[in-house]
């Protein structure tokens, strides 16, 4: 729980910085499907620019059970923004999350495991008016034991 609340403040402290430098801001939301467990979920996340083609982002995920597993996460990617077009924008991404995994034994007994996470990966956005747009990404999580691919789609609203 402490490492939850420590990555939770790190987003929020991160997001604070970046909204008090007056950059442009978008929160969205995403499907996204896990690799390693074959799950699916949903997800949140908020943009905000730090300077021209840099932005963060902290983002929570959570996947629904499937096969006696249950996961979420928490991250905070840094992408550089390269404008493709006037519409379109493509960006790799880098950054730190933590995760959690349970499987269900049955009986009332879970087997617990937490993560810390880095992430790297790509991702793009087509601009559908001024304000919307449609948001896909592939993020690879490397984690101890471990790595899954995550990959979502989404959309996103800039304000």
């Amino acid at each position: 729980m402490k490492k939850f609340v420590l990555t939770l403040l790190c987003a929020v402290g991160i997001t604070s910085a970046a909204n008090a430098a007056g950059g442009d801001m978008a929160f969205g939301v995403n499907m996204a499907h896990a690799s390693w467990a074959n799950q699916m979920g949903i997800g949140a996340k908020f943009q905000c620019e730090l300077v021209d083609a840099f932005r963060v982002e902290p983002s929570f995920n959570y996947y629904f059970e499937n096969a006696n597993w249950r996961s979420w996460d928490v991250n905070v990617d840094f992408h550089y923004v390269v404008n493709v077009s006037n519409k379109f924008d493509v960006y790799p991404l880098a950054g730190l999350g933590y995760s959690n995994w349970k499987y269900d034994l049955g009986e009332n007994t879970t087997y617990n495991q937490d993560r810390f996470v880095f992430n790297l990966g790509a991702g793009g956005e087509v601009a559908l008016t001024e304000r919307i747009a449609l948001t896909a990404e592939l993020r690879y999580q490397l984690m101890k034991d471990f790595g899954q691919l995550d990959t979502m789609v989404g959309v996103k609203y800039r304000f």
